[in-house]
């Protein structure tokens, strides 16, 4: 295993990454579990919130 620093060429496969393992929590699990109401007021915007968080955790600002 080789680990080096991020690069911006990273951060969508990264992020594609990110959204992938989490798909089975909101989509299988807790979307049955809280609701179609709850998770669309709570997380129905998961990927795009993803999306966000991964490229702001290497923004360097």
């Amino acid at each position: 295993m080789v680990i080096r620093p991020f690069v911006q060429q990273d951060l969508t496969p990264l992020t594609e990454l990110t959204i992938e393992t989490f798909r089975p929590f909101y989509e299988d699990s807790f979307r049955t579990l809280v609701g179609e109401v709850v998770f669309a007021n709570q997380h129905g915007n998961w990927r795009d919130d993803y999306r966000e968080q991964v490229a702001g955790l290497h923004a360097p600002e």
